[in-house]
């Protein structure tokens, strides 16, 4: 019931401010991408614990995390069409 009056509201909003959507998508992304990277470096701490070689999934965890702030700081402070 909340998710749906949520969703209304969220929809109604779209309908009214349509540049939101050229802004809100991209940092939907970014903040997917960013997430992902921060339960990876979890993740990688953890098999730490289990005495596994953890180089290569932080690297790619670092990663994830620095291409979402990327993302995030594209959209939301460079990039003057999206918004």
């Amino acid at each position: 019931m909340v998710y749906g009056i949520l969703l209304l509201v969220i929809g109604i909003a779209l309908i009214i401010i349509p540049l939101t959507v050229n802004t809100l998508i991209p940092v939907l992304i970014g903040v997917c991408v960013l997430v992902s990277g921060l339960s990876g470096i979890a993740n990688t701490l953890s098999f730490r614990q289990e005495n596994t070689s953890v180089l290569i999934p932080i690297l790619f965890a670092i990663t994830n995390c620095l291409l979402g702030l990327f993302i995030l700081i594209y959209v939301l402070f460079v990039n003057t069409s999206a918004g």
